[in-house]
């Protein structure tokens, strides 16, 4: 059920939640979420995703993926976890330029309806 999916994107060195999604904001089954952030490239993120009804958003009804690129490059992807998963991504080393990065989160929703 794509409502019972929610994620944050944490900055992991301030603890400032950077953008997130709340359980209940998905409502349409079998559908593509396109997140795009810019996010400081000298940073530390934990992207973490969690699903109310403890069966993740693959496999055992319906067929959901999530995949999270910075600057184009896939860092995290997944869809079969239990309650949430969660996945460090990014640099403590200091940027030279440019001093964003491009993050995206493509979220696909489980095909409950």
């Amino acid at each position: 059920w794509p409502k019972d999916t929610a994620w944050t994107l944490m900055n992991k060195g301030t603890g400032q939640v950077e953008a997130f999604v709340a359980a209940g904001d998905y409502t349409v089954g079998n559908s593509e979420n396109i997140h795009p952030y810019c996010l400081a490239q000298d940073q530390e993120y934990v992207f973490e995703i969690t699903d109310e009804f403890e069966d993740g958003i693959c496999c055992f009804e319906g067929d959901g993926s999530y995949q999270v690129s910075l600057n184009g490059e896939m860092v995290s992807s997944g869809g079969e976890f239990g309650s949430s998963d969660a996945s460090t991504f990014g640099s403590k080393k200091k940027a030279k330029a440019p001093k964003e990065s491009q993050g995206t989160g493509l979220f696909r929703s489980d095909g409950h309806s």
